[in-house]
């Protein structure tokens, strides 16, 4: 038997407070009291929330804002995702044991709020991080390895204690009796998204002998690989020994660390380089000065590129055209330097951009350019890019004034 049929006019209250309770959650209705007191991030989480939180949950999502803006900790749109992910019953849970994690970090090394929020992702995530004893988060937050292993985890969720334990236990970290940071961090740029790496695969990779130069482990060439493969997992032991043994790195018969490491620098996060490509960009004439090839030009385009990639042939050729690298008649390197240093990762430059910057009268002192003043600024905007020419004026009337 049916029952009874409802009137029309409640099918359309029903639809009315439904939109005045979605719109009231967003404090979009016009009429209603608007909270005037939430923060711009408590209004960043409410937007992306599933659901009305109650007056407890807002202190707690607004105490945990407080605190990490008290320690000087940069709340990102990340942590607002994560704590909108959380289920209604979590939210507070989920406030608590992040308000303990950041309560731990190191201010010094932790300057915002993605180091949490990178590993979590996942509604598993979060019930997994809110499960874990404040002991263990709390070892994980005081670590001056933090950042190493959010990295390994980025995605995969907050580890076990136990598991941190084992990893920071292990004697293959020991260098000179000490643990060394420096050793798990180039592990951990390999591991970036791929989780924690086992014991097995530390001390393989770790054994191989091309890592030996004169006898000892040669940090740098380890890091130049790193670089190349991060969150790509380890390599092979056959492609390192092959890549090693090209001729194409060999400068007055010796193996040249520095060339190998401004490729890396370009193949960063790119995978291991083909022998092809490397011979072929090294071909090029635009290297050679005065029939020899130049490191330090080859450096400084390594340095713009960084994680780009290889450039083209005609792309280095037209950007050594211009005459404005010309110094008495003659192309000045430091000044090129100067440029690649501002642009570290930030691609080649454009022409109008340089010749623009470098008719600043900023940059005369005595009807003369000064190169040293150049060359500072450049350190000052070291991989920022190009400064604006209020900037530099500002940066120079305060060294002015504090000369006086």
């Amino acid at each position: 038997m049916k029952g009874p049929v409802q009137p029309l006019w409640w099918f359309s209250v029903v639809c009315l407070l439904c939109s005045v309770a979605l719109a009231a959650k967003k404090g979009a209705v016009r009429g209603l009291p608007v909270d005037t007191s939430a923060s711009a991030e408590y209004g960043a989480f409410l937007e992306m929330a599933r659901f009305v939180p109650s007056e407890g949950q807002k202190k707690a999502v607004e105490s945990l804002f407080g605190q990490l803006k008290e320690r000087g900790i940069t709340i990102k749109p990340t942590l607002c995702k994560l704590l909108a992910l959380a289920d209604c019953e979590q939210l507070i849970p989920l406030c608590t044991k992040t308000a303990l994690f950041f309560s731990n970090v190191d201010n010094i090394r932790v300057k915002n709020s993605g180091n949490l929020s990178s590993m979590i992702r996942a509604k598993k995530h979060i019930r997994n991080f809110i499960a874990q004893e404040d002991a263990g988060i709390a070892m994980l937050a005081s670590s001056p390895c933090l950042s190493s292993v959010t990295s390994m985890c980025h995605s995969r969720g907050v580890p076990a204690s136990d598991a941190l334990k084992k990893l920071f236990s292990w004697p293959i970290w020991q260098v000179d009796g000490e643990f060394s940071e420096q050793r798990l961090r180039l592990f951990s740029s390999m591991f970036n998204g791929k989780g924690l790496p086992t014991k097995q695969e530390v001390e393989a990779i770790l054994s191989w002998s091309c890592w030996q130069v004169n006898g000892a482990f040669n940090y740098e060439l380890f890091r130049s690989f790193s670089s190349m493969l991060c969150g790509k997992g380890p390599p092979q032991e056959q492609e390192v020994n092959t890549i090693l043994s090209w001729p194409v790195w060999q400068l007055d018969g010796e193996f040249s660390h520095e060339l190998f490491r401004s490729f890396s620098s370009m193949f960063s996060r790119k995978g291991l380089p083909k022998k092809q490509e490397v011979e072929a960009i090294l071909s090029w004439p635009c290297w050679q000065v005065g029939d020899v090839f130049n490191n330090e030009l080859f450096r400084s385009f390594s340095s713009m590129l960084h994680c780009k990639g290889l450039p083209k042939e005609q792309d280095v050729q037209e950007v050594l055209s211009w005459s404005v690298w010309q110094v008495n008649g003659q192309f000045c390197p430091e000044m090129f330097r100067s440029f690649s240093s501002m642009l570290s990762g930030r691609g080649l430059p454009k022409e109008r951009d340089v010749t623009t910057l470098m008719s600043w009268p900023v940059w005369q002192i005595n009807g003369q350019f000064s190169h040293n003043l150049f060359r500072s600024c450049a350190a000052t905007f070291h991989g920022k890019g190009l400064p604006k020419e209020a900037d530099v004026k500002a940066i120079l009337s305060k060294l002015a004034v504090g000369s006086e």
